[in-house]
Order: C-alpha cells, then structure tokens, then sequence
C-alpha cells in the first residue's frame, strides 16, 4: 500500500486536524501480519495491505501524523484462513524491535490449548487477547456470543494474568443487542481483573448500534469497561460515548492498516459499510469526489464530538495518550 498526501489530505490536515492531535499518541487498535500467516495464500482482499509490518505502520503514519510520538497495541489479522499461531509468532517478532513503544495481543480461537496461551504470555510478554467472531463454535458466527468464541477457560487465563481483551462482538447490532449486554455484563462481574476493550465502540458503527445500550453501560461504568474509536466515522456516535459514558473510557484506535484506506463508514438506513476509493466509482454530478483516508475520517468525527461536549486540551490528551496508560497500568503484573 503506497500512502501518499493528497490536497485534500493537507488541508484537512492543516486546518482541521493539526491542531486537535496531540503530541503523544497511543494507538490502541493495530493488525499486521505476513503473507506467510495463513494456511493457505494470502486472501486476495488484504494484499491491498501489504506490507503489513511495525515499519510500514510507522512509516505511513509519519505521513499522516507529522512531528507525533506514537505508541502502538498490535494483533495479527484475524480471519478464516489465518494460522493463528503463526501470527501472533509474527507480532512477537514486531513487538522485540521496540519494545518501549509496542505491546502485542495474541489472536485466540476457542480450540487453543491453554498451555499454549500461558507459556506465550509468560514467555513472550503478551498482554492480552483478541478473540474474533469468524472463529466461533455457534452455528452462525455472525449470531454468536462472547463465549462462542471466547470459551471459559481462556476467560480464566485472562482474569488470572490480568489480561486486556479487544473484543469484537457479534450480532447485527453489536453493543445494542441484549444478549451481548447480559453476556459483558455477566462476565465483568465473573471475571473482575480483565480488561474489557469494546472495539470500534461496541462495534456501534452507527449511532443507532449504540444508544439503546447507553442506561446499561452507564450502570457499569464502575466496571473494567472501555471503548476504541477504531474506524468508526460517525460523529454522533463519538458523542453518545463521550457525553454518557465518559471520556475517560474512550481509547484512541485507528484499525491500521485499515484505517489508511481512502473513504468513509456509512450509516445507510439500519446498517452500514465502508465506502471506499479501491472499491467503488467515487463520482458526483458537480464533479470528481476526492476522498481523504479513512482515519482523517474517523479523526475529523472525533474532533466534532469532543467539541460538542467541550472536551479541555487535557481531556483530549487523555484518549489519545493518558487513558491507554491508565489502563495499562491495571494491566502490569
């Protein structure tokens, strides 16, 4: 993936985001993997990607993030056809290079042998897991829940090394749905030292995938509870979850390298989905449509909303930088 400046990038860069952006950046959201991760060749989708390494990460957001200090949480790719292990052997490998400023999560499926899991957090300084819904046992993977695909043993594991767990929650309606409110909040309660990291806010792409949950989240706010920004480009979503929940629960995430992709998520009646450049004829009556990375996307929407709830300079510093190292720090054994 060549990522380069356009126009439109530099004015929104200049008179949007320049500004807002702090110094410090913990990006709380990461995948990179190798075509060499999966049990068969490298999905055709995601060579669009490639490489998908530490340094090509770092490389493009120097582009997109001038003159800022970045910290990074990686995983590998989670999909059907990825060799699990293999992945989070290839986070390992990016994690040794710099080890102040990268922390690695494994990529778990529920046919892991818990040994295997202990031997890599002790051994290899895991801090976490990300579980995904692709490997559920449930019938339907797109109608599983959480322990479909993140079985009580694992769930042990986690609470005994004080793990952080990225959960990427299935069903239609992500956070909104009951079963996945009952499930999270259940297992806060069962499992009080994990770390619960809601990706791309409770997979609440679109505000109406997370207002209907807002009462009961905000009955566990007391709860190890927090939320990445990951990819969402709604900005009326970024405002629930800051003005009901809290910025202090919010996490800054960019879904890297998903998030360098030209185009936008949008919210089309009760659903959404990725607009972007490589997939779709971007054209207007008026003229060309110049879209900007899909991150400036999600960055611009998150400025919007913190200025809606008049976020301070030092609140903003906190979900980009302050809150990951809050959270870590429950974290460390």
């Amino acid at each position: 993936m060549k990522l380069k400046w356009r126009n439109i990038d530099k004015i929104i860069w200049k008179e949007e985001l320049e500004d807002f952006l702090p110094e410090r950046i913990f990006d709380f959201h990461n995948h990179v993997f190798s075509p060499a991760g999966f049990h068969d060749s490298l999905p055709k989708e995601l060579e669009i990607y490639l490489p998908s390494n530490l340094n090509s990460l770092r490389e493009r957001n120097e582009i997109l993030f001038p003159k800022r200090r970045i910290k990074y949480l990686l995983t590998g790719w989670p999909g059907p056809s990825s060799d699990l292990e293999k992945q989070n052997e290839f986070v390992f490998r990016q994690m040794k290079t710099v080890q102040k400023e990268v922390l690695g999560l494994m990529t778990v499926s529920p046919d892991m042998k818990l040994d295997y899991l202990i031997k890599e957090i002790k051994d290899k300084g895991f801090i976490g897991f990300k579980p995904y819904k692709c490997f559920s046992l449930a019938k339907d993977p797109e109608d599983s829940r959480i322990e479909d695909f993140l079985p009580k043993g694992q769930l042990e594991v986690a609470n005994q090394y004080r793990l952080i767990i990225t959960l990427h929650l299935s069903k239609k309606k992500g956070i909104s749905e009951s079963q996945n409110l009952d499930d999270l909040e259940r297992l806060s309660s069962d499992y009080p030292n994990v770390i619960w990291n809601l990706a791309h806010c409770g997979r609440a792409f679109i505000p109406q995938n997370l207002e209907p949950a807002l009462l009961r989240l905000k009955t566990l706010k007391h709860r190890k509870i927090c939320y990445d920004t990951a990819a969402v480009t709604d900005s009326e979503v970024f405002y629930l979850l800051l003005a009901e929940i809290g910025f202090e629960r919010v996490l800054y995430g960019s879904d890297n390298p998903v998030g360098f992709q030209r185009g936008k998520c949008v919210g089309l009646g009760y659903d959404w989905a990725f607009i972007t450049e490589d997939k779709f004829s971007l054209k207007e009556s008026f003229g060309k449509v110049e879209p900007t990375f899909l991150l400036y996307e999600e960055l611009r929407a998150l400025k919007r909303a913190a200025k809606r709830v008049n976020l301070s300079k030092k609140e903003i510093e906190n979900v980009f930088y302050r809150n990951a190292e809050r959270i870590l720090s429950l974290n460390r054994r």
